[in-house]
């Protein structure tokens, strides 16, 4: 499976973010993985998280969203449009969980059909 992204996250169910989201912990918010990542696989391949829940991928061209995660990490990942990259999420919604250090985020979606380390930039 190649590329994530993750977020990355989509079918139109481009979905809000922000601290009024009841499951979303205290101080997390779109911003907490706002920033450019590095896939652990190919480091020539980023992925750039926005502060508004929003994401970009340089191999599969997403036009994708994410919720805010839960106090588990879990969250919607939501692509809505993608480059065709055979490995790359379709364009629907996404059950996801990550893992997120700080300096590496890892996204596992769809029940461990895509699975990605990235590096912070």
């Amino acid at each position: 499976m190649k590329k994530l992204i993750f977020l990355l996250v989509v079918s139109g169910v481009l979905t809000a973010c922000g601290s009024d989201d009841p499951s979303a912990p205290v101080g997390r918010t779109c911003s907490t993985l706002q920033g450019v990542y590095t896939w652990n696989a190919d480091p020539t391949e980023t992925l750039t998280i926005n502060n508004d829940c929003t994401f970009t991928d340089s191999l599969c061209g997403y036009t994708a969203s994410y919720t805010v995660p839960d106090s588990l990490w879990g969250t919607v990942i939501s692509v809505a449009g993608t480059n065709g990259t055979p490995g790359c999420m379709s364009s629907t919604a996404h059950l996801c969980t990550l893992e997120y250090t700080g300096t590496q985020l890892a996204v596992e979606c769809d029940g461990g059909a895509v699975l990605e380390l990235y590096n912070k930039q």
